[in-house]
């Protein structure tokens, strides 16, 4: 039996997880993004005995591929196992990654089922965003309403 998810591949499902969890604006880190893809698509990123759990295994091979060059240089970043002070984790989208999604998005959100609330709630996220990053935002925290 084919599934919808079949015909993502895993670089398409971590990329697009890794965006739904603002990869866009700031490092996110491994075991988040393979919890977001087991929820996206169980059965290419859970245990093969155990079903019910999330591998992160898949999603930390499909972040690696997707920051080569050859695919396209997606994302950038690296898995927390290798962590000293120095060197910086998690992952984020590159400026290929941001274009890539928006020429992908409704492909893979077609393949995954309708997504519309979670496109709704980034759009909404990115408002407040914006608004928490404005100089009439920052203003108004360190003067109040007085002014």
């Amino acid at each position: 039996m084919k599934r919808k998810t079949d015909s993502l591949s895993d670089i398409d499902i971590a990329v697009y997880a890794l965006y739904i969890l603002g990869g866009w604006h700031s490092r996110i880190h491994t075991e988040d993004i393979a919890l977001k893809c087991f929820e996206l698509a169980k059965s290419k990123f859970s245990w093969v005995k155990y079903p019910q759990y999330p591998d992160p295994t898949p999603a930390r091979y499909a972040l690696e591929a997707a920051k080569k060059q050859e695919n396209g240089a997606l994302v950038t970043g690296a898995s927390e196992r290798g962590k000293t002070a120095q060197k910086i984790t998690g992952w984020m989208l590159t400026d290929n990654g941001i274009k890539w999604i928006h020429e992908n998005k409704l492909r893979i959100e077609n393949s995954l089922g309708s997504k519309k609330l979670i496109s709704d709630r980034l759009a909404a996220e990115r408002k407040i965003l914006a608004l928490k990053n404005s100089a009439a935002f920052h203003k108004f925290k360190h003067e109040g309403s007085n002014s």
